[in-house]
This record gives C-alpha cells, structure tokens and sequence, in this order.
C-alpha cells in the first residue's frame, strides 16, 4: 500500500470519530454508553486497519507513520507489531531527521504505556542484539522512569528461573542502573 492508503486511512479515522461523537455544546458534555461504545468500535476498526496497512505497506516511510499513529492512538493491540519491528525507521534516521524521532517503534510503545511493558520483558529474555536490547530499556525508562524500571527489572529477574534469561534480563538492568548513576548528581 502507498501512502495515500495511509493518508486517507487516517482522514477517515479525523472524520469518523467526529461524526460519531456529539458536539459537546449540543448535548451538554454528556456522552451515552452506546456514542462511547461505537467510538470504541470505531477506534478498534481503526486500529486494525493500521496493522494491515502496516503489513501492506512498500516503504519504510508508511510503516514509520503507521506506528507513530498507533502510538498516538495507544493502541495495545499493537505491542506485538512494534516489538517485532523495533529498529524499524532506525536506518532512515542516520540518513535524516526523522520528524517522528529516532526510535518511531521505541517512542510508540512508550505512549502504550503499561500494556507494552510485559511483552517487552518477555523479549528481553531472549537472545537479541545490543540496540535492540538499549531501546526496550530506553522504554521501559520511559514507561516508568529509571528508579522504578529498575525495580521492575529486579523484580522480573528474580521470577525468572532460567539462567540464560537472567543473564540478558541482568544485561538490560545494567543499561538502565547506567542511566540511574548518569541522573544522580
């Protein structure tokens, strides 16, 4: 898909919703349960619209604004997808700035929030290179901040049985104790 199936993906979703939602001076500020459930639904359509575009798409380009989007949407149904293409727009950023930052999957899962952090400890588990393993750090610090990613990181590390699993849980604990000393004055 081409950018223009992205750029009207989204105008649909800027009208849609809208449409869907009362004006709050015609209807008093007051929503009913069914305005908000097919705002939901509308939203969940949205979203899985997204990932299959995201599958679709040809260039680096679509696929780094289809995952700022389902960061601006915070879209948990989407941690699986941005995990998976986590240095994804990486390359593009040594060439130019991108306008959706250095880490377009990094930066989207962070506005996800909670919902991305057990996926991310499971990923961290596994054997995966030293970039990879920095940026899910780098979320989860921003996730939490560093204190709090820290204990969170202690507290998967002694749940975690494996010996090898620790070890690159230990791995990623070492970056964020880094950032913790850089922060202490």
């Amino acid at each position: 898909m081409r950018r223009s199936v992205i750029v009207f993906l989204i105008s649909v979703m800027l009208v849609i919703i809208p449409k869907v939602m009362p004006s709050m001076a015609e209807e008093g500020n007051k929503f009913s349960s069914v305005d908000i459930d097919q705002i939901l639904q509308h939203r969940k359509k949205t979203i899985d619209n997204l990932e299959a575009a995201f599958a679709g798409a040809g260039d680096i380009e679509s696929k780094v604004k289809i995952m700022y989007t389902l960061g601006e949407l915070r879209a948990a149904p989407a941690v699986k997808l941005l995990i998976d293409n986590i240095m994804l727009g990486r390359v593009e950023v040594e060439l130019r700035i991108s306008e959706y930052g250095s880490d377009p999957a990094a930066a989207a899962l962070a506005k996800i929030g909670i919902p991305s952090v057990r996926p991310i400890l499971t990923k961290l588990k596994e054997n995966i290179n030293e970039i990879s393993r920095a940026i899910f750090a780098n979320v989860l610090m921003d996730i939490y901040g560093v204190p709090i990613a820290q204990f969170v990181l202690n507290q998967e590390i002694k749940a975690t049985k494996g010996t090898i699993e620790k070890d690159r849980l230990n791995q990623t604990l070492a970056i964020v104790v880094s950032q913790l000393k850089l922060s202490t004055p």
